[in-house]
């Protein structure tokens, strides 16, 4: 009797006799995936997402774009989806209680969201390190800079955990990873900054910060709006002419800093306080960095899409 082969669910191939109809083959295969269904089915919540992307790019390859089944295997294609279908009917019945379908499926909003608030903590820490700079005498409040990098933390863990747990996203999800872990050096490198001048602020009284912290600061507001504009349906032009404005903040920062580096080996400065000062002013230069990968990171993100 001639038979035909035709892929299972697990990955083996089931020898189905031809003579049977097409609701005979896909009652079989329901059948068969309602017992592993049943007692097979993983309990963590990422091996059920793998499962169901795996699902998914069986359909995908069977499928046009258009969503019609292939016309070289439609019986196939079709048994598949159907397939498909169903299993996931009996997913959501028998583990409806580990997870919800708007989990699943991904809120933009969310990630937005998280995104946003990362960037609005480093702001925050940018604008306090402003507060400081003003008057370098003044007793340095540590929480004013450590809040403001735990909380960033936070979100940048939160933002994490749900890329891992998300099936769908706005934006790929190691373009969300990238911008979130360049958010999150912004405050963690500022509240360095303030260790530093802790060890040993008599050498930093009367040394003026002022230029790169204003530079800083406009980075910073930038980067704000570039993260916002997300949200806003990714506008080309918009992000483009932020993001040149984050390259020529950048660009005056490098310049900035020969002019520092000129002062500090002047020879007017003792050794030790070179060395500080040096380091602080690197720092600070660094934070600058970070906002402009935030832009370039950004911009690559509405390059894809647009």
């Amino acid at each position: 009797m001639a038979v035909r082969c035709q892929a299972s669910d697990n990955g083996e191939t089931d020898r189905v006799p031809r003579r049977k109809s097409r609701g005979r083959v896909l009652r079989l295969r329901a059948a068969r995936c309602k017992g592993w269904d049943l007692k097979q089915w993983p309990k963590s919540e990422i091996d059920i997402h793998a499962r169901l992307r795996f699902f998914g790019l069986r359909i995908s390859a069977c499928t046009r774009s258009d969503g019609q089944a292939s016309t070289s295997r439609p019986a196939h294609a079709a048994a598949l989806r159907n397939t498909f279908y169903w299993a996931f009917l009996q997913f959501c019945e028998s583990y409806g209680h580990m997870f919800s379908l708007q989990k699943l499926l991904g809120k933009e909003d969310k990630f937005f969201g998280l995104l946003e608030a990362s960037a609005e903590e480093a702001r925050s820490s940018v604008q306090a390190l402003v507060k400081l700079s003003k008057d370098l005498d003044q007793p340095v409040l540590t929480h004013e800079f450590s809040y403001p990098r735990k909380k960033d933390k936070e979100i940048t863990r939160e933002i994490s955990a749900a890329v891992y747990t998300t099936f769908v996203t706005a934006i790929e999800r190691e373009d969300i990873e990238d911008l979130s872990n360049v958010l999150y050096k912004i405050p963690k490198t500022v509240e360095k900054f303030i260790e530093r001048i802790l060890l040993a602020p008599q050498y930093v009284r009367g040394i003026d910060f002022s230029k790169q912290i204003t530079l800083l600061e406009r980075a910073t507001d930038i980067v704000l709006e570039l993260v916002k504009s997300l949200r806003g349906g990714m506008n080309l032009e918009k992000v483009k002419d932020l993001n040149d404005k984050l390259q020529f903040i950048e660009g005056e920062a490098d310049k900035h800093m020969i002019v520092l580096y000129k002062d500090l080996y002047s020879g007017k400065h003792e050794p030790i306080q070179v060395i500080l000062l040096k380091d602080l002013y690197e720092l600070l230069e660094k934070i600058i960095d970070r906002c402009r990968d935030a832009g370039n990171v950004i911009s690559h993100v509405v390059l894809k899409h647009s």
